[in-house]
């Protein structure tokens, strides 16, 4: 149990290193430097910046600082999930950032 304990932190550490917060549209999103697309080698083209990876991780995010008491984190969280709010449509779903923001369901 302590083993997924040391694997549960040190991936939340890595998304929380992940997260863009220079000033632009993907301000609270997070990145990986593993998902680099072709033709134009974009490494905004992939990774856990996808609606529901962000998601995930925001929530496991919040859901652990919530336990620990730890206002880095919950901010961490907060800002993807405000990332994610702001790109919702209407009808729920999201724009997909991978199809030139063309609205997904």
């Amino acid at each position: 149990m302590m083993e997924i304990g040391k694997n549960i932190t040190s991936t939340l550490k890595y998304i929380c290193s992940a997260q863009d917060f220079s000033p632009g549209e993907y301000y609270g999103a997070f990145w990986s430097e593993k998902a680099y697309h072709g033709p134009l080698l974009d490494w905004h083209g992939g990774g856990s910046h996808h609606h529901r990876g962000a998601g995930s991780a925001a929530l496991a995010m919040w859901l652990t600082a919530a336990e620990k008491n730890d206002s880095a984190m919950k901010y961490h969280a907060e800002m993807a999930f405000d990332w994610l709010a702001a790109r919702q449509h209407n009808r729920g779903g999201w724009f997909e950032i991978q199809n030139k923001e063309k609205p997904s369901d």
